[in-house]
């Protein structure tokens, strides 16, 4: 699966990029306010427009000259920003005027040589377009206006967008397992992908931001063919020395995308952090089977109380394996092969009608379905309707009364009956109808 193009928009603090943001994703995505400077971290959503998907991704108010610690960590986001993009939308506001940090971010944007796109934002009539001849001093070929609130010209912006992308490299579809091996900066991707291959074909370094680009390497492990998808850093040199993972999450969602499992790489000496979970949600999301890999076990006092502290983090996820590796030791590595294709065996796996017929008779029995009022929850029948990832439709007389934690229940029973382990399932509520 080709990996979707980044479309990001940058500009000066309240000039409507949040609101532009929402209007291009199609719902109320980022927070939208009148004060400049709420959006300081990045928001991403997938958009997509006449049969084309991309990442769409809101920063922060760009000003270059920062005056405090936060506004300098908007500016590293959006410098960062600008190195993953394949189309920079430069959004200006036409109400406000030309502004002197619009020309200081013009200079930036064109140094980055990136497609960019001038959007001229709050132009509500054709009127008022007439005011425009000062914003083509910025020096940028293509120029738009929009009204990002009323969606004036919207439809054109996107199409502009979608034609500035390049045609899609086309992945060989390899009768093989992909694997991608995901995680935070400096956690031992690389070297782990190497110690599997006992080659160096991937650049190895120590320093965050090393590997360029995702790489995909064929390899063959006990008669298996495998594709170990190595994951994208930054696409060119940066002096950016901190704050390279905002954009982790956008470099793990494309080699996400395109894999079976996710193997996801935890130090074990920083432990579980917020982004770590964040990737882990992001497979779930995705429907890929995942192992959690803690690496530099060798690093650390005692390898079962870090496990501990793993899985305690985690407690909600306990059906996704952990592994402790050591890269620089060697220790580990292949047993993360060994489990990663059984997870992968897992998510084929399919449960009968009558096996699952069974389990809901069970089920029933000993946790009876909620009540409202008059109404009873019954339960026609649960059937499994696809695999990779597992898919389970639930029919029932009312959808309504299908609550949170009798779903939940229910999937913890599957759970606990049939494992699948690593793999993430969905249950579908469907209501059956009476004859």
């Amino acid at each position: 699966m080709n990996s979707l193009p980044i479309v990001t928009i940058v500009g000066r603090p309240n000039v409507g990029k949040s609101t532009l943001f929402n209007r291009l994703v199609g719902k109320r995505a980022a927070v939208v306010h009148d004060i400049p400077g709420v959006t300081r971290d990045r928001n991403y959503a997938q958009s997509l427009w006449n049969g084309c998907s991309f990442l769409l991704v809101d920063t922060g108010g760009f000003i270059p000259l920062p005056e405090d610690r936060i506004t300098a960590g908007v500016k590293r986001q959006i410098e960062i920003a600008l190195a993953e993009s394949d189309i920079v939308l430069f959004l200006v506001d036409l109400k406000s005027g030309l502004n002197p940090l619009d020309k200081e971010i013009g200079r930036i944007v064109r140094k980055n040589d990136q497609p960019t796109l001038l959007v001229v934002n709050k132009v509500d009539s054709i009127k008022s377009e007439e005011s425009l001849s000062e914003f083509y001093t910025l020096g940028f070929d293509n120029l738009i206006p929009v009204s990002s609130l009323h969606g004036r010209n919207i439809g054109n912006l996107l199409d502009l967008i979608v034609s500035k992308f390049k045609p899609a490299v086309k992945y060989e579809e390899l009768p093989c397992m992909k694997f991608a091996v995901v995680g935070r900066p400096n956690v031992g991707k690389s070297s782990f992908v190497n110690t599997i291959l006992g080659e160096d074909r991937v650049l190895v370094d120590d320093r965050p931001g090393t590997t360029r680009d995702s790489i995909d390497t064929k390899a063959t492990y006990r008669g298996k063919e495998l594709l170990l998808i190595d994951t994208a850093g930054l696409r060119r040199k940066s002096k950016i020395k901190s704050s390279i993972e905002y954009y982790t999450i956008l470099r793990s969602l494309k080699a996400i995308e395109r894999c079976d499992i996710a193997l996801i790489l935890i130090d074990a000496e920083e432990g579980v952090t917020i982004q770590d979970q964040r990737i882990i949600a992001l497979s779930e999301e995705k429907g890929k089977g995942m192992v959690l890999v803690v690496n530099k076990i060798d690093k650390v006092e005692s390898k079962q109380e870090t496990l501990e502290i793993v899985k305690r983090k985690l407690f909600f996820i306990d059906w996704i394996p952990v592994v402790l590796t050591s890269v620089t030791l060697k220790k580990g590595i292949f047993d993360v092969l060994d489990i990663a294709i059984g997870v992968y065996e897992e998510g084929f796996r399919r449960i009968t009608k009558n096996e699952l017929a069974t389990f809901l008779k069970r089920l029933t029995a000993h946790h009876s379905p909620p009540v409202k009022g008059k109404r009873r929850l019954a339960i026609k029948r649960l059937v499994q309707t696809q695999v990779k990832p597992p898919v389970f439709s639930l029919f029932v007389n009312f959808p309504d009364l299908v609550t949170n934690n009798y779903l939940k229940y229910l999937k913890n029973s599957i759970r606990r009956t049939y494992l699948f382990t690593g793999v993430p399932f969905k249950i579908k509520i469907c209501q059956f109808k009476k004859k």
